[in-house]
């Protein structure tokens, strides 16, 4: 290498001193010092630390109250589905017994109609003697058993043996109650009853059967039918709880 003697530095001829330090800017000591001094960064990174550390614990508070969540709502579809199941099983039972109740309210239905009709068959052969003289004027201390054997007299039934003869049911403004009467003997009803239309035509009382409640309801219920019948030429009877027609037989109105 070569060495290089005292003087000035090869190139720098010509040239004035302190030109090349002259041309180069000078800096302030306040613009040497660094733009962000370490206490700044400290606490800038010591803030973003904190913001971390808050995050983060927020996530995680957050995550236990999703499991915690979860774990009721765990513990509540359990509950709910044993409720349910307990719920399905008391159902079914009660849908059981609700069924057998169902059959034992038919059944007693069933005895109730069946018990119905022979309660009415026994009223009904307890009033086969019976008959119900309706439209006399009902008079103050009449003689009801008089009144019925001069009734049945002048329809040619001379000497009838009645039993016994009373008002019965109840009154009406513009309506008498009815003379019930019993004959002794049910032949006597039944002479009473034939000759009854006939003898009666022209008066304003008429005789008629005394039927049981069921059976009434029964008459009344065909009442319509039958005078269409009889405007046609059919007759009907109603006797034994029915229409019956000149045969004997319960007539068919369906």
């Amino acid at each position: 290498m070569e060495k290089r003697g005292p003087g000035r530095p090869p190139g720098s001829k010509n040239k004035k001193k302190g030109v090349a330090e002259a041309s180069q800017p000078r800096l302030s000591p306040s613009q040497l010092r660094p733009t962000v001094s370490l206490s700044n960064l400290a606490s800038t990174v010591e803030e973003d630390s904190d913001d971390d550390v808050s995050l983060s614990t927020r996530l995680h508070s957050l995550d236990t109250a999703i499991q915690n969540i979860t774990v009721e709502l765990s513990k509540i579809r359990k509950e709910f589905a044993k409720a349910i199941g307990e719920h399905s099983k008391l159902i079914s039972s009660l849908r059981k017994d609700n069924e057998c109740l169902t059959k034992k309210v038919l059944n007693l239905e069933k005895r109730q109609e069946e018990l119905s009709q022979q309660l009415n068959k026994q009223e009904r052969i307890s009033r086969r003697s019976n008959f119900r003289i309706v439209g006399i004027k009902q008079e103050r201390g009449e003689d009801c058993l008089k009144t019925v054997t001069d009734i049945l007299t002048n329809m040619g039934l001379p000497d009838p043996q009645i039993e016994r003869a009373h008002r019965n049911g109840r009154g009406a403004e513009g309506r008498h109650r009815h003379i019930l009467v019993k004959m002794s003997f049910y032949q006597d009803k039944v002479r009473v009853m034939k000759a009854a239309r006939r003898a009666l035509a022209d008066k304003d009382f008429y005789i008629i059967d005394d039927l049981t409640k069921l059976d009434l309801q029964e008459k009344r219920r065909w009442k319509n039918q039958v005078n269409e019948l009889y405007q046609q030429g059919t007759r009907l009877r109603f006797g034994g709880g029915c229409w019956r027609g000149v045969d004997g037989k319960p007539y068919n109105f369906n």
